[in-house]
């Protein structure tokens, strides 16, 4: 929550990005609660990918 701000303002930046790579859907759970929690759900600045395991297009 803290540590963009720091980044922000030692380069002098008025933007950032921030990117969540989630491994299961139980992290995409957790990350979306804690993003409701500060206010920062559907936030523009803000990508969760979503990295759980899939079934590759060439096997299906």
């Amino acid at each position: 929550m803290n540590q963009t701000e720091i980044y922000k303002k030692a380069s002098k930046s008025i933007s950032d990005i921030k990117v969540i790579l989630c491994y299961t859907k139980a992290e995409i759970i957790k990350v979306s609660r804690i993003l409701k929690s500060i206010d920062q759900e559907g936030a523009e600045n803000i990508v969760i990918i979503d990295a759980t395991n899939k079934l590759s297009a060439s096997m299906i």
